[in-house]
């Protein structure tokens, strides 16, 4: 039997019946949702909002940060927040379930604002920053160290600190993973944009 430190999910919009959208979210509602996470195997998880106007964005935020605040069990299984629009194209077929009149044109200028009251960073939907926050939340687990910093960067100076400590098979093992999945990405890519014959 194989065991792991648990499952990360990089888009939870809720569970158990609790709406992370919800600019009403308590924090006992959070403890619900955690719970049913924790009994279904997550141990760390980015809850998602989806495209909404700045101002409703700015309340849902705040009310999903003072959950997360609230609760030392989820400041630690809550790296970050996911934001999924609302730079998204409007067209019919695009939108999905996003408010087509809520989306707008990239706007960093945006994210700066809803994150500067946050306590926990903001992550768009981009694949890079996901794995950076997902890998630096591993560090411990691959390497043997126990970590006790939450943040990314905290965490691998932490981690400098305690190379006497690093169980090295382990840590190769889990970077000759990495290696290959970027490996196989690539690949991927290179065969999708290569001119048909």
């Amino acid at each position: 039997m194989t065991t792991t430190a648990g499952l990360f999910d990089l888009q939870v919009n809720g569970f158990a019946g609790v709406d992370f959208n919800d600019a009403g979210l308590t924090p006992a509602a959070f403890e619900t949702a955690i719970d049913a996470l924790l009994a279904s195997g997550v141990t760390q998880f980015l809850p998602t909002l989806i495209t909404a106007t700045e101002a409703e964005l700015q309340a849902r935020f705040a009310a999903l940060d003072r959950a997360v605040q609230a609760s030392p069990r989820a400041q630690s299984m809550v790296p970050g927040y996911h934001l999924e629009g609302p730079f998204l194209n409007p067209a019919p077929g695009f939108c999905g379930c996003h408010p087509s009149a809520a989306m707008i044109p990239a706007d960093i200028g945006l994210v700066d604002r809803l994150r500067a009251p946050l306590s926990k960073p903001i992550l768009l939907g981009y694949m890079a920053g996901v794995a950076v926050i997902m890998i630096a939340s591993q560090l411990g687990t691959i390497t043997g160290v126990t970590l006790s910093s939450s943040q990314p960067v905290a965490r691998l100076l932490e981690l400098l600190q305690h190379l006497d400590e690093v169980n090295w098979p382990s840590t190769i093992l889990g970077a000759a993973v990495v290696v290959f999945l970027l490996a196989l990405r690539i690949v991927r890519v290179g065969l999708s944009i290569r001119p048909p014959v």
